[in-house]
This record gives C-alpha cells, sequence and structure tokens, in this order.
C-alpha cells in the first residue's frame, strides 16, 4: 500500500500537514518499518578457548567453548553456528576442561570424541550417531591417519576405526594405563606417534611404531604436555627441547623458531605459533602472540608480533588461522583479520570506523571505511575496552592508552592513563570531558578527566539511610549507562543494588545531582532504567529500560518526555511488541546465568535514532537449560512505542550502535556485526531480483551473473563494487528485460578487478523511484599464478606445474562435456592420466579455492 499526499499553498497549510502527520504516525504505530539487513557471524571469543579449526567436506569447522558450539563457513570469513550438536548445549568450565572434546574428519564423516567414552559421528554437520566405543573413560583427542581414526584418552586408551563407526580397542604393551593418559596420534614417513602424559604431571611420553598399530612401539621419555606435529617430510616437538626428526627417534634441536604451542604448514612453510605475558612491574597486563616460519623447515626468520593471545595455527584452503582466545584469518600469512572478539565498542569520526575488543589480558584495535573491511592495527594494544572520538582524535583506554588521528596510525598516548582493565569499564567523551566508569561491587566507580590523561573521582549523590546501614558509599549501586545529551552527562542505573532505580544528571561529569525520573511509574516496577535518546525531531528524551508487572518476568519498556529532571511525570508503558516479537518479552542481559563463573555482561540496551526510524538490540528469554545462552533481538520502530524485531540467532547484545546516513552499523557480542539501513533502501516485496552471483575468471575478470522475474516494477540494475580501500563505485547499469512473464537472465563482466578482495553489489532501481541493494558477493584476485600444462599434445598423461601453492578441484571434460576424470590440487603440481581414454579434444576446468575458474584445452592422442 503507498499513500500519496499533495498539499497546496494555502491557509490552513500547517493543520493539514499536522493531521497528515498524526496520520502517517498511526500508520507507523501499527506497522514498524523495517530496514534492510546485513548480519555478519565471526566466531565467539567471551573467555572462550576457539579450540580447533579443520576443513572437510567442503567447509570450515570451528570449535568453540564455554559453552561448546559448533561453527562452519565456506569461506573462512562468515561463520553460522550449527544448531544440533552431538553433545547437546554442555556447558564446560575450567573445572572441567580436561573433557573438552576434539573432533576430526576423515573417509567422508566427522567424528566427535569426549569423556565418558562418548563418540559421536556425522556425514553432514546435521545428524549425528551415538557410536559404541566400548569404554568409559575421557577421551581427549582424535585423529584421522594412516587412513583410519585413531582416539586416544585415559588409562592408556587408544581406539581405531576405519570409518568412525566400528572401533577397536589397541594396546601399548610398555604403558601404564594406571598412571598414563594418551592425547594425541601423529603420523608420517610411515611412522605412527602417540604422545603420552602422566597423571602426576611429571613426565611425558612419545610412542613410536614404524609398521603402524601392528608394530613394535618404542618408547621415549619428554617432558609434561610435549606437543609433536608431523610437517613437511619432519616431525616437531617442543619438549624437552624445540627439535625435529625423520623417523620421531632420532632428534635434532634447532636454533632458531623458539618455543612453540602449535606448529603448522601450508605445504611450503612450517610456521611456529605462541604467546608471551606482557608485565608492567610484577602484574600481567597483556599477552602478545608470535608466529614464526621456516621455508625448509630448520631455519626460522624473526618472529611477528600480534596484540592478541594466540597459540595455535591451521591452514587448507588458502586460509590461515591463529587462535587462542580469539581468532584470526589470512590469505597470506602478513595480513590477519580478526575473527573473533570480546565486548566490542566502536567510534566513528566521519570518514573511519575504530573499534576496540579486549579478549583478557589481549586486545585488538581494527579500523574499517566501509564497517565491513577491518585491518588490525599494527600497535601492540593490551587490555583496551573502550574508543572514543573526541573530534581531534581516536583514544582508547586501558592500562596503557592509544590515540589516532585517523584510526590507521596509532601510538602511545600520554601517561599515566586510567589504569583499569575490568570487562565492566566504559566510557564517553563530551563537552570537552571524557568519564570513565565501571562496577566493582558494593560500589561504582565513576572518573572524569579534560584531557583524557588525569583523572578525578565524580562527586556522588549521598547514600540513602538504608544505603548508609549497608555501608555503602554512594547512592548509585549499580551503573546502568552514562551518556552525554544536550550538555548534560546523565546516568542511569537499576535496582540491583537495593536503591530505586533513577536517571542522574551533571554537567561537567564530576558532580551528579540528586535523582530525577525516580520510579514513578503507575502499577509498574522499573528494575532499570538503561538507556536515554534524544529525538530532535519532535524535541522528546525517550527513556528504555527493564521492568515487570507485579512479579512477572522482567519486561523490555520505553517511554518519553519533554524533561527527564522532571521527577514528577507519572510514566506509563507504551511498548508494544509487534510481528516477530509478538508474545515474546525481552530483557537487558544483566545478571544472566549461563557461561563460566564470573561472567561479566556489562551495559544494557543500546538504541540510535536516524530520520524516523529507532534501531536497538535487546536479549530475549533464556530456555530451560541454564546452558544454552539467550538469544540477542535487533529492534526496530518509526515511533518509538512500538517494535518489530528479529532474531540474531545467538547471543548477541548490542554493545555499540553508529548511525549516519540513516544507516545503523551495530557491534555485538559473539563478534556479530550488523548493517540495518534506511533511506529508500529497503527491500520490497515487488523487487524483482531473484539471485545474484560473482565468480573470477582466468584470475583476470568478474563475471557477475542474475536472474529476475519480469513484468515487476524494476526498472534497471546498477552493479557497483568496493575494495578494501575504496567506497562503493558504479561500474555499469543493465536495463530489465522486455519480457512480460517468467524470469531473466543477465550477466555483466567486470573487466579490471583489483588485486585482492573485491565486493559486488546490484543496486534495484524501480519505476516508481524506491530502490534496494542485493546481497553482497566478494570475489579474491589473486596475483598472477603461471599455470603450465605439458605435454600437449600428451598420450598417457598431462602435468599442472604452477609457480606458487594453489589449491582447488581439477575436472577434465570431453568434447560433448560429460566429466571422464575430476583431481584435487594442493600444490604446485598434478599429474593427470589420461591413458584408456579415447583419443581426441578434452576441456581442462580448474576451479581455485577462492572461486576463481581457469580452463584450458588438451589434445589427447594415442
Amino acid at each position: 500500500m503507498s499513500y500519496h499526499l499533495r498539499l497546496s499553498p494555502v491557509p490552513g497549510r500547517a493543520l493539514i500537514f499536522s493531521l497528515l502527520s498524526a496520520f502517517v504516525a498511526q500508520l507507523s504505530f501499527s506497522q514498524p518499518v523495517a530496514p534492510a539487513l546485513s548480519v555478519r557471524q565471526g566466531l565467539p571469543a567471551n573467555y572462550d578457548w576457539n579450540q580447533k579449526f579443520l576443513y572437510g567436506g567442503g567447509a570450515y569447522v570451528a570449535l568453540t567453548l564455554y559453552p561448546w558450539e559448533f561453527f562452519t563457513s565456506t569461506d573462512g570469513v562468515n561463520w553460522s553456528k550449527i544448531t544440533t550438536l552431538p553433545l547437546g548445549d554442555q556447558q564446560l568450565s575450567f573445572a572441567n576442561a580436561d573433557q573438552i572434546p576434539d573432533y576430526a574428519y576423515g573417509a567422508g564423516r566427522w567424528v566427535v570424541v569426549t569423556d565418558s567414552g562418548k563418540i559421536f559421528s556425522s556425514t553432514d554437520l546435521v545428524n549425528w550417531v551415538r557410536e559404541t566405543s566400548g569404554t568409559t573413560v575421557t577421551l581427549h583427542g582424535v585423529n584421522y591417519a594412516d587412513s583410519m581414526f585413531l582416539a586416544t584418552g585415559d588409562s592408556a586408551t587408544l581406539l581405531s576405526s576405519p570409518d568412525g563407526v566400528t572401533w577397536t580397542r589397541q594396546s601399548i604393551a610398555t604403558s601404564n594405563p594406571a598412571a598414563e593418559s594418551f592425547y594425541h596420534v601423529e603420523f608420517g614417513n610411515k611412522v605412527l606417534t602417540v604422545s603420552s602424559n602422566r597423571n602426576d604431571f611429571t613426565a611425558g611420553y612419545l610412542y613410536s611404531s614404524t609398521h603402524g598399530l601392528k608394530g613394535k612401539w618404542v618408547t621415549d621419555t619428554v617432558g609434561y604436555g610435549t606437543s609433536v606435529v608431523f610437517l613437511k617430510g619432519r616431525f616437531y616437538r617442543n619438549r624437552p627441547n624445540v627439535s625435529y626428526s625423520t623417523d620421531a627417534r632420532n632428534w635434532t634441536n634447532l636454533t632458531s623458531g623458539g618455543f612453540f604451542a602449535g606448529a603448522f604448514s601450508d605445504g611450503n612453510n612450517v610456521y611456529f605459533v605462541s604467546d608471551s605475558t606482557i608485565y608492567q612491574g610484577p602484574f600481567p597486563v597483556g599477552i602478545q602472540g608470535t608466529i614464526t616460519s621456516s621455508a625448509d623447515g630448520v631455519n626460522f626468520g624473526p618472529a611477528t608480533l600480534f596484540a592478541a593471545d594466540v597459540l595455535y595455527g591451521y591452514y587448507a584452503q588458502g586460509h590461515y588461522f591463529v587462535w587462542a582466545r580469539g581468532a584470526l584469518e589470512s590469505t597470506d600469512a602478513n595480513n590477519w583479520a580478526e575473527l573473533g572478539s570480546y565486548g566490542p565498542t566502536a567510534a566513528f569520526n566521519g570518514k573511519t570506523y575504530v573499534k576496540v575488543s579486549p579478549t583478557q589480558l589481549g586486545a585488538y584495535i581494527s579500523s574499517s571505511p566501509d564497517f565491513i573491511h577491518w585491518t588490525p592495527a599494527d600497535t601492540l594494544t593490551t587490555g583496551l575496552n573502550c574508543v572514543v572520538f573526541d573530534s581531534t582524535q581516536f583514544t582508547a583506554f586501558g592500562p596503557t592508552s592509544y590515540v589516532s588521528p585517523n584510526g590507521s596510525n596509532w601510538s602511545v598516548g600520554p601517561s599515566p592513563a586510567l589504569d583499569y582493565a575490568a570487562e565492566d569499564f566504559h566510557c564517553i567523551y563530551g563537552g570537552g570531558t571524557f568519564v570513565a566508569w565501571w562496577t566493582e561491587s558494593p560500589t561504582n566507580y565513576v572518573w572524569y578527566s579534560h584531557d583524557g590523561v588525569n583523572w578525578g573521582g565524580s562527586t556522588m549523590p549521598p547514600p540513602t539511610p538504608e544505603e548508609f546501614l549497608q555501608g555503602a558509599t554512594s547512592a548509585v549501586m549499580e551503573i546502568s549507562n552514562i551518556e552525554y545529551i544536550n550538555g548534560k552527562f546523565w546516568m542511569l542505573n537499576n535496582s540491583a543494588g537495593g536503591t530505586p532505580a533513577a536517571i542522574f544528571s551533571s554537567t561537567d561529569g564530576s558532580n551528579f545531582s540528586t535523582p530525577a525520573m525516580n520510579n514513578s511509574w503507575s502499577n509498574f516496577n522499573v528494575f532499570s532504567y538503561d538507556q536515554l535518546l534524544y529525538v530532535p525531531d519532535s524535541g522528546k528524551y525517550y527513556v528504555f529500560g527493564l521492568g515487570a508487572q507485579g512479579n512477572g518476568n522482567p519486561v523490555f519498556f520505553t517511554s518519553s518526555t519533554t524533561d527527564p529532571t522532571d521527577s514528577t511525570i507519572v510514566l506509563t508503558n507504551h511498548t508494544t511488541l509487534t510481528g516477530n516479537l509478538t508474545g515474546a518479552y525481552l530483557y537487558n542481559g544483566q545478571n544472566i546465568s549461563y557461561g563460566p563463573p564470573n561472567f561479566a555482561d556489562p551495559g544494557g540496551f543500546d538504541f540510535a535514532y536516524s530520520n524516523g526510524h529507532f534501531v536497538g538490540g535487546a536479549i530475549g528469554p533464556g530456555g530451560p537449560d541454564p546452558n544454552i545462552p539467550p538469544p540477542g533481538y535487533l529492534l526496530w520502530s518509526s515511533d518509538g512505542s512500538t517494535w518489530d524485531g528479529t532474531s540474531l540467532n545467538a547471543y548477541g547484545k548490542i554493545l555499540s550502535n553508529l548511525v549516519s546516513n540513516d544507516t545503523f552499523r551495530i557491534e555485538a557480542w559473539n563478534n556479530i556485526e550488523v548493517i540495518a539501513a534506511y533511506g529508500g533502501m529497503v527491500q520490497r516485496p515487488h523487487d524483482s531480483l531473484l539471485q545474484f552471483n560473482a565468480v573470477a575468471l582466468n584470475n583476470k575478470t568478474v563475471l557477475l551473473t542474475w536472474q529476475s522475474s519480469t513484468g515487476g516494477n524494476t526498472r534497471e540494475f546498477v552493479i557497483q563494487r568496493s575494495t578494501p580501500n575504496s567506497a562503493w563505485v558504479t561500474l555499469d547499469s543493465v536495463p530489465v528485460s522486455n519480457q512480460d512473464t517468467g524470469t531473466a537472465a543477465y550477466r555483466d563482466i567486470d573487466q579490471s578487478p583489483v588485486k585482492g578482495l573485491n565486493d559486488y553489489r546490484l543496486l534495484i532501481e524501480n519505476q516508481d523511484g524506491s530502490s534496494s541493494f542485493s546481497p553482497v558477493r566478494q570475489v579474491q584476485i589473486h596475483g598472477q599464478v603461471r599455470l603450465a600444462v605439458f605435454p600437449n599434445p600428451a598420450h598417457n598423461q598431462v602435468v599442472l606445474m604452477a609457480d606458487q601453492v594453489i589449491t582447488g578441484g581439477v575436472s577434465l571434460y570431453s568434447e560433448d562435456g560429460k566429466l571422464v576424470q575430476q583431481r584435487f590440487l594442493s600444490g604446485t603440481q598434478l599429474m593427470l592420466p589420461l591413458s584408456g581414454l579415447p583419443t581426441g579434444t578434452y576441456h581442462l576446468v580448474i576451479r581455485y579455492s577462492d572461486g576463481s575458474v581457469d580452463d584450458r584445452n588438451i589434445f589427447h592422442v594415442n
């Protein structure tokens, strides 16, 4: 339905416009307008250890912990959670860290092993079957080695299976089941190894056999917790010395490379990954990760530093991963992007977006021109919790402050910095003053500074008599939020400390007044005021909070007032949930019960307003299982009272919300990023696009194809491209087909994509002047690969040889288009046999892992 309004320049026009505005407001009240959404799910890292990455069955799989979850990705960058877990939503903690599950892929099957002898298998990561292991001990590891699955566990347990379904107990005669636990299996150079630890933590053992499970085992005493891996023709171990061996028995100490916690190879180089703790005096303040590489596996170059805690690494299909409590990804082992983050906050200077996200003692600073392509800063950072832009520069606060004029080049700020790094630390800037706050029960701390260096404690309202008897030193027991609006700092609190929820104000951040907007609701108990939002269009302040009628469930509420300092105003609950939110109750996520001990969950709601649109988020109700985190919701409204929204399918509480040009750019918990766009770019039912794809051809051009329904409202498709260092630019436009019914197919070619990442989208222009965007498709153009195919003509075989490591599928088609042979290439050379094939012309197609395609004609002669 559409409404066309025409106003004539006659007396009373203002009245007519007012009536029409009220009419439109009623329409928006009944049906909130939804934004066009783009949601990116990275990997969560809130106190998690991202335990392992693997590639198999055409997808990457990552296992994260606390609680343990599986995520999959086809491109190594965008991840989605697997909702059907073999163990259910099992809650792990540091107390039962020895029961961490492990998983492996082989023979077309995924296998998970864990405590109590549990083994699960799946061919699709969705449907899992509990297999019979024949044991009840905790299983610590599983690997696919020597053409079989091998699982290891307590009591010197070693199980083997050819298919992941049928398992057989194996034994190593020289082991001691009463005193040892097996942890890991490696295979290489026809040698099978098993790593073992003594249960009293005094030593470790490495068992090796040159004839697999049937061979004679040799025992080597090593350090407790020794890691052994087989890479590029050698075994490597990190205890008692970092050394290498070709047979796992005769070891040579390495003179370079340093200690490694994890090691991996991309076929060309061997990489060692580890970390070290950063100290300021006797206190640990951060963790820095290191990665070092070697082309020959013996001589390692200098280590590269990461501003993060990384311990392990993995390579597959053109993507490198390093991880510990967070995760980073790279396509060249030099330029890394963040996959997992914890508690991000973000700032914007009108040109560049900056976010900081601490992972306990480590931290990230990343910048982006478009909120899509993020580049980590090269500055080593520690414990950062907050970033602000003060009209001249970005400042990130923690035990050490960092400053940047542009979001890209960072330097250590002047000292002393605000020396605090709690997980519930926040800061804000306004009117020439920085204000920082955190909660440390039973008292809140609020500090202010005019230069970001010299800080003083704010004067808090005096305690009530009840608080005085409790020994409290502040009337504000639990701060929900502090905001700067219209020349004032507004402090919102909740009733968790026994005080009524209230809102306080300060003109300079140093002295906060007595409560305003105290709990004066009619028949409504306010638990917390969480956000105050000013809407200049109406001159009203919108209040967001949490409350309940009687003793019912907590509910999300909103209301508005022209004066938050007038405590005589009696507010009433005006929130209405419609659409996808009907019947749900939402809350701010405080005091949730799931997660590891001492789980911190600061903040409340985070809403923003632009051009008649409210967008923000809240947390939905938790289920009966306390191990399952409650889902996050994205909400939108056209009037601040009636709300609709959608689930983020994870615990995605919104922590920062940056709005410009009627587009909301949102950072949420669990490394979720949302772009919610209005401004005429809302997807409409009559838009005709059915599908849109982009693929590289011969690593030189990009083919864009799409289909649309015909006979609709669409006028033309505008092809746009962006890169990590540029905004969207228009490449071409294609008018709609003149067909009247059915579907039409379109294609366009970008003749000059840039080296690296290229993003493509379609701007769909409609006849009525409305428009929308297609989903974004990403294509990567590598440096030119010189690929030789010889001999040609060929008799018995043809050889593919590249000047750099490539990965991809190799398909050979007959002249009539039938697939006659298929291989997988991972390296620089592949031999393709032609024996038995009829004489003739064949078409060779190489589909690289990034989606690009190369093709050649092969002439086969007998």
